[in-house]
């Protein structure tokens, strides 16, 4: 994975699995999908916030194209959005924009 070059990479299999890792590990920069079985991306930016409302969240779907979704994710909790399929570049670039913040 290209991330893993320059970062240290946790990857989880859905939200609740998210949530334990963000509980355990250090982590700055979160990367959700909005569709996720279980936990949907969404209920994991809103509970991410609870627990550290400086983490920076970038929300993923294929749906981002849409307006709505943009707005619903950024209420959510998301800091940037990004719509499928993922360009490794740009995703870069937000996410070493965001963690200058």
């Amino acid at each position: 994975m290209a991330l893993e070059r320059r970062y240290k990479v946790l990857v989880a299999s859905g939200g609740e699995e998210g949530l334990r890792l963000f509980r355990e590990q250090k982590v700055n920069l979160v990367i959700t999908d909005l569709s996720m079985p279980g936990m949907d991306g969404f209920q994991v930016m809103l509970e991410l916030r609870e627990i550290n409302p400086k983490v920076k969240i970038i929300a993923n779907s294929g749906l981002m194209v849409q307006p709505s979704i943009r707005q619903l994710a950024i209420t959510a909790g998301a800091d940037a959005c990004i719509a499928k399929p993922v360009n490794i570049e740009l995703l870069q670039n937000i996410m070493a924009e965001l963690l200058r913040k």
